[in-house]
């Protein structure tokens, strides 16, 4: 058996039954990547507003927004913790009773043809290494997936798109400006040229 066929069995007889659960983690996931990305839009208002513009009301606005924004990111990431390692430890209990299940049933002849221990790092190292790739590995691949697009979407293409639109004498600047802006309903500086 291959390490992906082995993968795709662990999925369909553990970790499917337990996808509505999950499902409740992937929001969370969501959540907390657009919790990170808000918290960087928030700073660039911050520092035009309240150090630049001497504004007062955002002196006391912005703050709030920020505490909010770690707040609501602080149960994100707890929620995901907690319903994963949840997950986690049903999944390594249900593996290793069904391992210890086989090894009862098992050949005396098919166990002493292997070392003791090869079975003990089988209900244990190998078992940990699995919860750790749910738990951790996994959950860390979706949130810092999600928070880099957030994170693209709210602070660099737009601040991408503006700054290109301001040199109308480069072409590719124009037409990336259109392709960005066209989707918000904003009118390109370019319109004397045509692109291809």
């Amino acid at each position: 058996m291959t390490k992906l066929e082995l993968v795709n069995r662990i999925f369909k007889t553990q970790v499917k039954k337990y996808i509505p659960e999950l499902s409740i983690t992937f929001i969370f996931i969501v959540l907390t990547s657009l919790t990170t990305a808000a918290t960087a839009w928030l700073l660039d208002p911050a520092i035009k507003e309240i150090f630049e513009n001497k504004n007062k009301q955002m002196l006391y606005l912005i703050p709030i927004a920020i505490v909010f924004t770690f707040i609501i990111k602080a149960f994100s990431i707890y929620g995901t913790r907690i319903i994963t390692i949840k997950v986690g430890i049903k999944i390594i209990k249900n593996i290793q009773t069904l391992m210890a299940q086989k090894f009862l049933l098992s050949d005396i002849s098919h166990i002493t043809k292997k070392h003791s221990g090869k079975y003990l790092s089988n209900f244990t190292n190998d078992t940990t290494i699995l919860f750790t790739v749910l738990t951790g590995v996994v959950v860390t691949l979706f949130k810092e997936t999600f928070t880099l697009i957030a994170l693209l979407h709210a602070n660099v293409l737009p601040r991408l798109a503006t700054k290109f639109a301001s040199h109308d004498n480069d072409t590719c600047c124009c037409y990336f400006f259109k392709k960005h802006r066209k989707k918000n309903g904003q009118k390109s500086p370019c319109k004397s040229r045509s692109f291809g």
